[in-house]
């Protein structure tokens, strides 16, 4: 059996087509000076398909130390099968010696030469027991010479497996760390290209625009029947999304020369929990140009809640959440933007202070 390769061709397809997008969209931007849209709304996609190459990339982390674990397993058995046969082995010397003892004298000779009949039971007995544990030990001795080959060849196998799983892994992270230096490459062009003119203003008003556009177009959650608390009753008194300080304020740019947002970084490090504020519905859960992968839970009477900058959503679209549920963690973010999780807080549609919202940590 050849070892199982862990990239398929879809895969390695997957790195050439980020790749060959990249070059369309910097061939755009160099060529066409009207263009800054386009190649600004190609460049979130690219992003979107460069971390969904990590996460290729993270699954055969995960496949390789299942198969070393695996190894591992092997070899550790082929040990303990060494001892087995070598006891195996001195148990079959011991008993072939008794028999070669026995078969000195013939069986015929012992029954005949008893001067008792409970001594000639025994010796008969005995003569049965040496030849029945000599075949015994053959059996036992052949089985494990048997697992012992079987477990060589599967760790042969396994361990070739591993060396081309990792020979792949080390490719995979070239390609990967030459793909983020050109997409850095890219967005500073199109940074220095927005910082021309009304550029910068067109564009950051198109990113507002998107966000409101999506959130209009979330079905609301009814209002909470009134023996529940509404969300508006909870002002000042709930806990921020991630436990950590809040470095960005409404209106400020989450990266150097980025767009500026309704809402706050909460600082926090990458993989680190991110939690509802309130209950409410998920709306939505997917990747968002500048947002990374957002979550959005509605908590009625129009109010809503924006996770962004996440790295694993922990909830779908549809399910119901309580105050405390972790819905997410945090992502690594983009070069340049304070780790944390991106949070935002609006009603009907209209953006709020967080900071007048939250207070518990």
């Amino acid at each position: 059996m050849a070892p199982h390769s862990a990239l398929t061709v879809d895969d390695n397809a997957q790195l050439r087509e980020v790749r060959s997008e990249l070059d369309s969209v910097q061939h755009t931007l160099a060529s066409d000076t009207g263009s800054l849209g386009l190649a600004r709304e190609k460049s979130f996609a690219l992003a979107h398909k460069i971390e969904q190459a990590e996460l290729t990339g993270a699954t055969l982390s995960r496949r390789i130390s299942d198969k070393k674990k695996r190894v591992d397993k092997l070899a550790t058995a082929r040990k303990t099968l060494e001892n087995n046969i070598a006891e195996s082995r001195a148990l079959l010397e011991k008993s072939m010696v008794a028999r070669y003892a026995l078969s000195m004298q013939p069986k015929l000779k012992l029954l005949l030469n008893q001067e008792e009949v409970s001594a000639l039971s025994r010796n008969v007995a005995y003569f049965n027991y040496i030849n029945a544990t000599y075949e015994s030990d053959i059996a036992r001795l052949g089985a494990q010479l048997q697992e012992r080959a079987r477990t060589e060849e599967a760790l042969k196998l396994e361990s070739n497996s591993l060396q081309t799983l990792r020979f792949e892994n080390d490719s995979e992270l070239a390609r990967l760390k030459q793909l983020h230096s050109d997409y850095r490459l890219l967005v500073d062009s199109i940074e220095q290209r927005m910082a021309h003119g009304n550029n910068r203003v067109e564009q950051l008003q198109d990113d507002e625009r998107r966000v409101m556009t999506l959130v209009e177009k979330l079905v609301p959650t009814p209002a909470p029947a009134p023996t529940q608390i509404k969300f508006a009753e909870l002002k000042g008194k709930l806990a921020w999304p991630a436990n950590g300080t809040v470095t960005k304020a409404p209106g400020s740019a989450l990266r150097a020369g980025g767009a500026r947002w309704a809402g706050v970084i909460v600082e926090g490090p990458p993989g680190a929990e991110v939690k509802a504020i309130a209950s409410g519905r998920v709306v939505f859960a997917d990747w968002f140009r500048n947002l990374g992968k957002l979550l959005i839970i509605d908590h009625g009477d129009g109010f809503m809640t924006l996770y962004g900058n996440t790295a694993q959503l922990r909830k779908k679209p549809g399910e119901t959440v309580l105050a405390g549920d972790t819905i997410a963690t945090i992502g690594a973010g983009p070069e340049g933007q304070v780790p944390g999780v991106y949070f935002e807080l609006r009603a009907d549609g209209q953006p709020l202070d967080p900071r007048s919202w939250c207070a518990v940590h």
